[in-house]
């Protein structure tokens, strides 16, 4: 069963569908420092808009070991490339230690930026979420790999469908968005922890 954050009016919270099984936030595993390996965790995110720009929705599926988590969310009014970042950045806050970490994701900028090679191309635009996800990936050790989207890859794929849910679930015909509490999701909250344990 889902769980539903509270969100202000106009804004679509974060919907964190859980699974058995998750123990990122277990501390059996010791960072390099204390003489152990952190945890590998794979992380294939995506964004959508309808339309572009528009509602748009994220989402990720974290992996670790035999163990999965999806994570996903919206936001009306907004962009793809911000959905692609925001699901980069959600996904970063969830990991409760320092992880090596492969991040896949169908989104060339945000290859470019987790590679520091694309910094540039959002100098623009949506520069509280680039300077958000460069301080999340300070801990970690981030190999970031592109993927071809909508070619099979089942969690591009499920991260995909999940983003493109949480977006039309903010189209009028399908729901009406919810209001009245502090937007999770939003920059200047506290980050989004309802993917923790």
């Amino acid at each position: 069963m889902a769980t539903q954050l509270p969100s202000p009016a106009g804004k679509r919270a974060i919907k964190v569908l859980p699974l058995t099984g998750w123990n990122l936030g277990l501390t059996e595993t010791r960072t390099n420092q204390q003489g152990y390996e952190p945890k590998q965790v794979t992380i294939t995110t995506d964004g959508a808009c309808i339309p572009n720009p528009g509602n748009g929705g994220w989402a990720a599926v974290l992996r670790y070991g035999n163990s999965v988590r999806e994570i996903c969310g919206a936001e009306p009014e907004t962009t793809n490339n911000r959905m692609e970042l925001r699901a980069i950045l959600e996904s970063l806050r969830c990991l409760k230690e320092p992880c090596r970490v492969i991040l896949r994701t169908d989104s060339s900028q945000s290859i470019g930026l987790l590679n520091h090679t694309g910094i540039k191309v959002h100098k623009r635009s949506n520069q509280d979420l680039v300077q958000a996800i460069i301080s999340a990936m300070q801990p970690h050790e981030i190999q970031a790999v592109w993927i071809k989207g909508h070619i099979g890859d089942p969690d591009n794929e499920r991260a995909d469908f999940l983003a493109n849910e949480c977006a039309n679930a903010l189209t009028p015909s399908r729901c009406e968005p919810r209001t009245g509490s502090p937007d999770l999701a939003a920059p200047g909250y506290p980050p989004a922890r309802a993917c923790a344990t």
